[in-house]
């Protein structure tokens, strides 16, 4: 210690003066590298946290797509029988019209809706027949004369 520090003059002073030096770079590596190992082990550890919760993250999108994947497949199920069921009724209907009916196809059709459509006409021949009476009335409502003046009341 005391060639370190003590007053040495000539070679021994800057022999000290180095290995001071060189002590003291020594320490300033060492503090360093520990400060640097600190850091990378605190920066390891972010990595890790972030990685899992990047994990946990794409776990939590891919169950959300399985399950809206399955719910479109449901309603495609739904919209096809859905179009199947519309068609089926449409054709009942005679709303879908590839080619002309022939006479036997009409014997195909079902038999409550061919009542159904004979009460339709029915009731369109009542509504006709209404409104032509009325229409009726109302011209013999407009030949009646009109009645005269007012008639004073009758006193008792």
């Amino acid at each position: 210690m005391y060639e370190r520090f003590g007053r040495f003059e000539g070679s021994s002073q800057a022999q000290g003066q180095v290995q001071g030096q060189e002590l003291d770079a020594q320490a300033e590596l060492v503090r360093q590298r520990e400060y640097l190992e600190r850091n990378l082990s605190t920066i390891r550890e972010k990595l890790k946290k972030d990685g899992e919760i990047h994990r946990q993250e794409n776990l939590r999108v891919l169950q959300d797509n399985t399950q809206l994947l399955q719910e479109i497949n449901v309603l495609r199920r739904e919209l096809k029988t859905a179009r199947t069921r519309t068609h089926s009724l449409e054709t009942q209907l005679g709303l879908r019209k590839r080619r002309e009916k022939k006479v036997e196809e009409m014997a195909e059709i079902d038999p409550i809706l061919l009542e159904k459509d004979k009460i339709i006409d029915l009731q369109m021949n009542e509504i006709r027949r209404l409104n032509h009476d009325q229409e009726l009335l109302r011209k013999e409502i407009e030949k009646r004369p009109q009645s005269g003046p007012k008639l004073p009341p009758m006193q008792t």
